[in-house]
């Protein structure tokens, strides 16, 4: 089972970097073709701006201007949603934080690197000590860890405590690894890409 869970979340979080975009690119252009061409905001362009009259081939467009109406379209159009998406992720759990949940019920930490030696880590050590458990036993640990009865462990680090200024419930993490652990993951990165060559080569 511990395979699965594994291709699930890596799934998963392939899913999550192709939909958590605060800013779509669908939803933008449509918003973009409204202003500009149901509204004839096009025509505010020209040399002679005029709502009233349509587009002229004698009428010439003002470069400037029309570079300077569609950046601050595009940029309001992106300025909204992302507020939106704000005030979403406010109001509701984010998808982070479901994420970060479906983590821990896995029982699966992951490490992400955005650059050569800095990145972020996830720890998704379960309190209960394991995945693989009956669910009258799951939501049993999941009541006891919501009412914060006495006993019942808590996420996040054990040792926590321990650190300054770090609260113990806090999951995630901004990481600098040393250069021997980046290059022991390139090399095991290599290596996976050329069973993968070999595979596909067979």
């Amino acid at each position: 089972m511990t395979g699965w869970r594994y291709l699930f979340i890596a799934n998963e979080f392939s899913e999550l970097q192709t939909e958590m975009r605060y800013v779509q690119p669908e939803t933008t252009f449509i918003w973009f073709a409204f202003f500009w061409v149901g509204l004839g905001w096009q025509y505010v362009v020209l040399t002679t701006p005029d709502y009233l009259n349509e587009d002229s081939k004698v009428q010439s467009h003002n470069i400037i201007l029309k570079f300077f109406m569609v950046a601050t379209l595009f940029f309001g159009i992106g300025s909204v949603q992302l507020i939106l998406n704000q005030i979403n992720n406010f109001a509701y759990t984010s998808q982070i934080n479901k994420f970060k949940d479906l983590c821990t019920f896995a029982n699966i930490s992951i490490i992400m690197l955005d650059e050569h030696a800095r990145g972020f880590y996830l720890h998704g050590k379960v309190p209960w000590s394991t995945s693989d458990i009956p669910l009258d036993w799951l939501q049993k640990e999941l009541q006891d860890e919501a009412n914060g009865r006495p006993g019942s462990e808590t996420r996040g680090l054990k040792n926590a405590r321990r650190l300054p200024g770090i609260s113990y419930e806090v999951q995630t993490f901004q990481i600098y690894v040393p250069m021997k652990l980046r290059q022991m993951l390139t090399e095991i990165r290599q290596q996976v890409y050329h069973i993968d060559e070999e595979v596909l080569a067979n």
